[in-house]
């Protein structure tokens, strides 16, 4: 595979500072390619290729590069990426410090990756030629299965790994020594999976856990029953003390991350704050959130590259090894309490919830020991996220082929789901539905409609009851790509029928390709504009007609793509965004939380548009959408018509877990300008509309005809306001 054209196409569309030189007379493309940093500023030029098909492959790279008339190029790299921009440093930096080298290296691409980027980083009017560009596949390494097992777990098995659970993660994110950063985590959940599996006594589980994550926390105890040692306290002359601070979970984000907060002991009032954590049969940890520090750290702490390259030649080869497998028991057992931890101690939403986390952690560790494959596994994980009610929180696994639905809509009304026409993005028709139009399903496979909807929802649940109602319209026929969905229904005469349809499309492309412009003029002086699909080109295009209009509709029902900034045309003064609040989190208790707020603010823009607004909205109305809606309501710009929004906003926090699955979820607090609660509460419309069953068989658009009847009488009563 020659990748030095996905080199060529990235730097020339992406990077100014780059100038691309085209290969000399009789020289493939892709042959030989020049790169030359145009400022005084170093430079990075990167390409990035999509490795599904690679997961579980080692891939190496190849090239030549050297240096002409300047410095030297700094450094080359080989790095996978997973879903949703989370940048995994796994693989190589090289260091090029001669004037030529041939560079190889090495990567085993795990069962999470979606993209391969490689790049090239140019010292400040450096030029580099790149030569004989290649990636190709090496070898293949199956996932390991160590333990095929399935058999239950005995309740005091449940209890010993719930405790090694919480100590997991009370370690992980809160101790205070450095030691911590060295720990391979998942390596150390799964042998702490497989220890605690096996019957201990109560002297026999604390010496274990002290064994297995005393090195990582090295001033905690482990106290068996009856035991009231206390953790030695910090001397009160120690110069210096550290902890652990979270600015919310990951590093999905450049404002989520982890770090190490040094201060003066004699000025940090958390020096001796600790934990008691009781675990199972009596143990109790006692984990201090301090450690004394010798000195404060060096501002710049720069991360560490196992592989340099001093010359030419060739690279060692990375060390691989084999990914565990979601058949694998113990992998399974420690995904779940890795998961949960994660969720217990970052989650911004658990004052609202109430989350029982012993029962969620005791049912996961459960179904995880029983589940036979990988798409039982995911539906443990999946429910342990739809336990959160978020719409933002789903388990994504190396395939979706449990989520293929058959070309069919439909449509949940007062607890009955019926079969209606699918439509385009636009709301057009665009097809006859595998059933007839208007029938009322019985049962899917096998399940009742309340009994299928009941089991959706227990792996996808959001925030909101309409949130609820549109993921169990998209996702209530669900199932395996190879196993046909069995329907009974009756037609409209009342007919009693069966039948056998095939799962051949992903259920999040149940929608046709819209057919419509994404903004028109739909009626005299009235234009519709689909914020899901419009650019910020059509729209600064269509301005002086958008400016002239007596109303505008905006169909917010998608996800907006459009940034919030344009709504400063229908405002005279400075908007103000909703605001979202960061925990900062340096304490397992969420009351000693901190929070990190934001507010986004727009100007007012011209031309100014004085046209009547009305805004679309349904219960698939989330995220962006509803950040856009709540400016709306805020500041009273429009009328919205339609139903509740999904009530889950905010940005997104991700967890990679062995086996091949990413774990989402809600990462920050979401809430309304003046600092009410939103998540679960959503946009209510000033005008509701349901859209009704005959008007779903009709191929009508009741709540955008809603609208226009709106915008019609508006138009006609100019001296209204403009919200009703």
């Amino acid at each position: 595979m020659n990748i030095a054209d996905y080199f060529q196409q990235d730097a020339g569309a992406q990077y100014t500072n780059v100038e691309l030189v085209k290969p000399a007379a009789g020289k493939a493309a892709n042959d030989t390619l020049v790169l030359r940093a145009l400022r005084a500023q170093a430079q990075t030029v990167s390409a990035g290729i999509d490795a599904e098909h690679l997961r579980g492959k080692i891939v190496e790279l190849h090239f030549r590069i050297r240096s002409t008339g300047g410095p030297t190029p700094a450094r080359a790299w080989l790095r996978s990426d997973v879903y949703g921009g989370s940048a995994r440093m796994v693989g190589m930096r090289l260091q090029l410090d001669a004037a030529r080298s041939e560079v190889s290296t090495r990567l085993l691409v795990d069962s999470t990756v979606t993209r391969l980027r490689a790049g090239i980083e140019l010292a400040p009017g450096a030029t580099a030629i790149l030569s004989d560009v290649t990636l190709r596949v090496l070898d293949t390494v199956a996932p390991s299965v160590e333990v095929r097992n399935t058999e239950p777990l005995a309740p005091d098995m449940v209890r010993q790994l719930n405790g090694f659970g919480h100590a997991l993660a009370l370690v992980r994110y809160f101790s205070p020594s450095r030691q911590s950063e060295t720990a391979d985590w998942n390596a150390v959940a799964r042998a702490g999976a497989r220890l605690f599996s096996m019957p201990l006594t109560p002297a026999e589980y604390a010496a274990q856990l002290r064994n297995l994550l005393g090195a990582y926390a090295p001033e905690a105890l482990w106290l068996a029953p009856d035991d009231g040692a206390n953790p030695a306290a910090i001397p009160d002359g120690a110069p210096f003390v550290v902890r652990q601070v979270h600015r919310g979970y990951g590093t999905r984000h450049a404002f989520y991350g982890s770090a190490w907060e040094y201060a003066r002991a004699a000025e940090a009032p958390w020096k001796h704050a600790q934990v008691r954590e009781a675990l199972a049969g009596g143990v109790t940890l006692v984990l201090p959130l301090a450690a004394t520090a010798p000195r404060l750290p060096s501002p710049a702490l720069q991360p560490a590259y196992g592989v340099m390259l001093a010359a030419d030649g060739e690279l060692p080869p990375a060390r691989v090894e084999p990914e565990f497998g979601a058949e694998d028991r113990y992998t399974r057992l420690a995904d779940a309490l890795q998961l949960w931890g994660a969720l217990r101690y970052f989650y911004p939403y658990d004052d609202v919830l109430g989350i029982d986390w012993n029962e969620m952690l005791d049912e996961a560790l459960a179904h995880a020991a029983r589940d036979a494959d990988t798409l039982a596994f995911r539906a443990t994980l999946s429910h342990m996220t739809a336990t959160l009610r978020d719409g933002h929180a789903w388990i994504r696994s190396a395939s979706f082929h449990d989520e293929y639905v058959p070309p069919l809509r439909l449509a949940l009304i007062d607890g009955h789901a019926y079969a209606v026409p699918r439509r385009t993005a636009d709301g057009v028709p665009c097809d006859t539905p595998v059933i007839p139009s208007g029938s009322e399903l019985v049962s899917v496979d096998g399940l009742s409609v309340p009994a299928r909807r009941d089991a959706m929802l227990y792996l996808r649940a959001g925030a909101s009851e309409t949130a609820r109602q549109a993921d169990a319209e998209e996702f209530m026929l669900a199932g395996r790509e190879d196993v046909p969905a069995a329907i009974v229904y009756t037609t409209l005469s009342g007919e009693l029928r069966r039948a056998s349809l095939r799962r051949s499309i992903s259920s999040f492309a149940l929608t046709c390709p819209a057919s419509l412009p994404a903004l028109r003029a739909i009626h005299t002086g009235i234009w519709y504009v689909d914020l899901s699909r419009v650019t910020e080109a059509e729209v600064q295009a269509a301005m002086p007609s958008l400016a002239r209009a007596s109303a505008i509709i905006f169909d917010v029902r998608g996800y907006v793509t459009v940034d919030p900034a344009l709504l400063g045309h229908f405002s005279g003064e400075r908007l103000s965004g909703p605001l979202t609040e960061i925990p900062l989190i340096a304490s397992p208790r969420p009351q000693d939380w901190q929070w990190r707020r934001l507010q986004r603010h727009f100007e007012a823009l011209q031309p100014h548009i004085a046209a009547r607004a009305f805004y679309l909205t349904g219960g698939g109305t989330i995220s962006a959408s509803e950040t856009y809606l709540q400016i709306v309501r805020h500041h009273q710009l429009g009328t919205i018509v339609g139903e509740r929004t999904a009530g889950t906003s905010g940005d997104v926090a991700s967890m990679v877990l062995p086996g091949g699955f990413t774990a989402y979820w809600t990462g920050l607090r979401f809430l309304r300008q003046d600092g009410e609660r939103f998540h679960g509460l959503g946009v209510t419309p000033d005008v509701e509309v349901h859209p009704s069953l005959a008007g779903l068989m009709d191929g009508r658009d009741e709540v955008l005809d809603t609208a226009v009847e709106l915008a019609v009488q508006a138009a006609a009563h100019p001296e209204q306001t403009k919200r009703q």
